[in-house]
């Protein structure tokens, strides 16, 4: 936000998106090693490009050996194809209740002058989570907590869940998918529903960004 601010302008907003699967932990502590840095050069680097992509791929072909049960993830069959699931993130996902998370309050009621809107980004376990856990239902924990949160300090907060369930139901249908296969972001089909939605925000509000 500070990199923002500097860039744009104290009258600029930003719009501030929070990811379920692990924008609601306390703290989360980034390995220091050569390698680690290393790696954060390069993705700060390519991330934006298609190279990122393509040679992570080849990297994770030839030094890891192919997702399986009990390696992490679990595979699940969508639109006739196997697809993982990132095992902590579906625990995230399940889990009941969410208690308060230390300093994440004050932080956000401290960007309040600064932000437009924020976004809730749910994880792919929830989007698909019909189709690969049919006749069981799922709690919301994070999202009624930064709802709560939202509505205490006066901070327009949009929850992604509903229009990315809808467009993956209709994507299934061509068997396409809005995730990559085989990681926990979305491939272009998904950042094309999440950018209509702020779009369609940013044409109603006349937000400056």
């Amino acid at each position: 936000l500070r990199g923002f601010r500097a860039r744009h302008g104290d009258d600029a907003r930003a719009l501030l998106f929070l990811f379920e699967g692990n924008d609601f932990e306390a703290t989360r502590v980034r390995n220091t090693s050569w390698l680690a840095r290393s790696g954060r050069r390069y993705y700060r680097l390519f991330a934006d490009f298609n190279t990122y992509r393509v040679t992570m791929t080849l990297w994770k072909r030839f030094t890891r050996t192919p997702a399986a049960e009990g390696s992490g993830v679990d595979i699940k069959a969508l639109a006739g194809k196997p697809v993982a699931f990132y095992k902590p993130y579906v625990a995230v996902t399940e889990r009941a209740r969410l208690d308060e998370v230390a300093g994440f309050e004050s932080v956000l009621k401290s960007m309040r002058p600064f932000i437009a809107r924020v976004y809730f980004i749910p994880t792919k376990y929830r989007v698909y989570h019909r189709q690969v856990a049919s006749g069981t239902g799922l709690p919301n924990a994070q999202w009624e907590y930064l709802d709560g949160l939202c509505r205490k300090h006066a901070l327009p907060c949009t929850n992604l869940t509903g229009p990315l369930t809808r467009a993956a139901d209709v994507a299934l249908k061509n068997g396409e998918l809005l995730w990559w296969r085989d990681d926990t972001h979305w491939n272009r089909a998904g950042i094309a529903v999440a950018a209509r939605v702020v779009a369609a925000d940013l044409k109603v509000s006349g937000v400056r960004r």
